[in-house]
């Protein structure tokens, strides 16, 4: 948390799940289960503990919202749209004349995934 405005957080402190509670068997999950919003980084959804902490066994994502879109790498997102198969809609914010194309080519990588994680028929 911000030392500088540390006690706007201590109302949310119970809700709040840092990554070193990811090592208790058993904590996330219980955490996690029924929770309808998760808030954290890009980053952490790709992270490895939380996978194996069982995070997304507890809470699969469904729904993504992405916020300054543009500011990530594109790179950065082909690990969370490839290991986690739950992710039905999403929604990139940013500003997309600062970055005038990302989104097209977002959309392009996004495409492209999908199809080869798609089983074909025939």
């Amino acid at each position: 948390m911000c030392s500088r405005h540390e006690h706007l957080y201590t109302n949310i402190r119970a809700n709040i799940i840092t990554s070193e509670e990811f090592t208790t068997q058993g904590l996330l999950q219980e955490y996690l289960k029924d929770c309808p919003v998760v808030l954290c980084t890009l980053s952490m959804l790709s992270s490895s503990a939380l996978h194996e902490a069982g995070g997304f066994t507890a809470a699969p994502i469904k729904t993504l919202v992405v916020d300054e879109a543009s500011q990530i790498e594109i790179g950065n997102y082909i690990p969370l749209f490839t290991s986690h198969s739950t992710i039905r809609k999403v929604c990139f914010i940013g500003d997309d004349k600062q970055c005038k194309f990302f989104f097209r080519i977002l959309i392009q990588v996004l495409i492209f995934f999908s199809r080869s994680a798609t089983p074909r028929s025939g």
